[in-house]
């Protein structure tokens, strides 16, 4: 019948429509997440070497400096950022969307005012150079540096110099003193270096976090929970199989193996049941934290800015 020549047109037709809409359907893309060279950030980028998570759905991108992340952050580059708790107190205060999903690391002596080897006391500083990356945690911990010696930024001389920079500086005699962290301070202190005041004189103070927009949570919620999850899975993977990864995260931070364990020695991983109660169940007690750490930066002048809500903690996407 003629009837048939009609139905297999409108059918073929039919078949190329959904064809043709599945060809041009939006494709999501990746999750950016945007970090520097740290020690506690590690784990992120080991996951991505142990294939945690698809790379299709995630992204890491590595900068050379913090300012660089939070300026990245804020004007959408990325979307998700590691950052020190100033750092996270800093943005909030202008952009109250912000959460923080994930604790990353304590300190525990890998941040560090390194000095050449003239000086004993931060004292001694005193009308001398130091090195700082400005808009940076270097900046708060130089602050606490130089309270503990009765000072502040008006007694030295503050020169300011970026995260990559710290070794040549150094080397170079551009600087007395520079304010670091690790894999720097291990490569400042192997050139003739010896330190002065570390986060371990100031425990919890310096911690890092993974943040990102409460809108994100909605729209994206199902990669952010494979990248938390990829996160736990690495930190397995390092307590577990310690010397392989830090062999594998030696070669990205440019150290040796050795020297990596010794990093990892200096801060303080916190574990999925550490991060349930920071973010959940005694998250109260994270915010009064947050508020000592407020009154710290209002004191030194680092900050003018509000306190963030108790909102900004989120814990609802860990495993």
């Amino acid at each position: 019948t003629k009837r048939t020549p009609a139905i297999a047109l409108l059918l073929w037709a039919g078949a190329g429509f959904f064809a043709f809409s599945g060809c041009t359907a939006k494709i999501e893309p990746p999750l950016r997440v945007g970090a520097i060279v740290w020690t506690g950030y590690e784990p992120l980028f080991l996951a991505r070497t142990l294939g945690k998570f698809d790379e299709t759905a995630i992204k890491l991108v590595e900068y050379p400096n913090t300012p660089e992340v939070i300026r990245s952050f804020q004007n959408g580059a990325i979307e998700v950022a590691a950052m020190t708790g100033d750092e996270f107190l800093r943005l909030a205060a202008d952009d109250p969307d912000v959460r923080i999903v994930l604790f990353i690391d304590f300190s525990r002596g890998a941040d560090a005012l390194v000095a050449t080897p003239q000086f004993d006391c931060v004292k001694e500083l005193k009308r001398h150079r130091i090195g700082v990356e400005v808009n940076s945690p270097g900046v708060f911990l130089l602050a606490r540096a130089l309270e503990s010696a009765s000072m502040t930024a008006r007694d030295v001389e503050v020169v300011p110099i970026e995260n990559d920079q710290h070794v040549s500086e150094f080397k170079g005699g551009k600087v007395d003193a520079v304010i670091t962290f690790e894999p720097h301070r291990s490569k400042l202190l192997q050139a003739g270096g010896h330190v002065l005041f570390d986060s371990a004189q100031i425990p919890g103070e310096i911690v890092d976090f993974l943040v990102v927009r409460k809108s994100l949570i909605e729209t994206r919620r199902k990669s952010l929970e494979m990248l938390i999850r990829a996160w736990f899975e690495a930190r397995e993977y390092l307590i577990a199989e310690r010397k392989s990864a830090c062999a594998k995260m030696a070669l990205r931070e440019q150290v040796s193996p050795a020297e990596m364990e010794k990093s990892l020695s200096l801060i303080e991983i916190p574990s999925l049941e550490k991060n349930r109660e920071l973010l959940v169940t005694a998250r109260q007690k994270t915010y009064e934290n947050f508020k000592a750490m407020h009154q710290e930066m209002l004191r030194s002048g680092i900050s003018s800015g509000a306190l963030p809500e108790i909102a900004s903690l989120e814990g609802g996407l860990l495993p």
